[in-house]
């Protein structure tokens, strides 16, 4: 155990980084759960955007007013996976 980490009741670690913490194993799948079900919506227009909703509904309503307004639009089902920021190496970590 380092210095920025301290044991849970569960057994579990927690580690401090930054204003916030993040802890390992069973946690990080939990949380992984509430991004099963996202989608990106790309509008081409004038511009190109990107937005990120999590419910279907959310997304199709994007879609339809972008469409509405004369834009390209579609709906891509993407899959979000949390990651632990102490694994990127400084390249990533830049970006």
């Amino acid at each position: 155990m380092s210095a920025n980490e301290t044991r849970r009741e569960d057994g579990g670690l927690e580690t401090q980084v930054g204003a916030g913490s993040t802890t390992n194993s069973t946690a990080a799948r939990d949380s992984a759960v509430f991004f099963r079900d996202s989608y990106a919506v790309l509008v081409r227009g004038k511009a190109v955007r990107r937005h990120l909703y999590f419910s279907l509904p959310a997304a199709t309503r994007t879609v339809q007013r972008a469409r509405a307004r004369g834009d390209h639009a579609e709906i891509v089902l993407v899959k979000l996976v949390p990651v632990d920021a102490r694994h990127l190496d400084e390249s990533e970590a830049s970006r």
